[in-house]
């Protein structure tokens, strides 16, 4: 870093540090949304519905209510896989996707709407102009339900269409040739 970049970048923080009342940035109190949480990070106390959090994280804040419910998933995934508890990588998958979907059934209550009124502006004589716009949580939840579907079919659980297209297809040639 040459002097006048660190010169510059020791003004802006001295600057910082003044406006802040002789306070790090970190410990005053922002202008906007009034200074630093107290809250511990992640601590789930936003959440509506889950879709953005983090797997792990919002497994721990559910754990009690979601763990039979991912116990149950794993369990039939395992039992209708090409492979066994042995195969501990593919089976973590499975877990990763038995959350996700417990995540999915947690949201559902909060995503019952697919449109929602949003309020885009107010005419002169004070009426509200209304849209309807797709809720904006669908847009992960679908996201995680295809992912899940790819993890599902690429690990031999879940049967793609062209895979069963193409045993229907042979079976039916073996039926003609017979």
């Amino acid at each position: 870093m040459t002097t006048a970049v660190r010169r510059r970048t020791e003004m802006v923080s001295d600057a910082a540090t003044r406006r802040a009342g002789g306070q790090t940035t970190t410990q005053a109190r922002v202008k906007f949304h009034g200074g630093a949480a107290d809250a511990p990070e992640g601590n789930g106390h936003a959440e509506t519905h889950g879709m953005k959090s983090d797997r792990e994280k919002w497994f721990d804040r559910h754990r009690e209510e979601a763990e039979p419910l991912v116990r149950a998933l794993v369990e039939s995934y395992v039992d209708d896989a090409p492979f066994g508890w042995g195969s501990v990588a593919k089976v973590d998958q499975l877990c990763e996707v038995a959350i996700d979907q417990a995540r999915l059934r947690h949201a559902n209550e909060w995503l019952d709407e697919f449109l929602t009124e949003q309020t885009v502006s107010v005419t002169e004589d004070g009426r509200e102009i209304t849209e309807l716009e797709e809720n904006p949580a669908h847009m992960p939840r679908d996201r995680i339900k295809r992912t899940n579907a790819k993890i599902l079919k690429d690990l031999g659980i879940m049967d793609d269409p062209d895979s069963a297209q193409a045993s229907a297809t042979a079976t039916l040639a073996e039926v003609l040739d017979e």
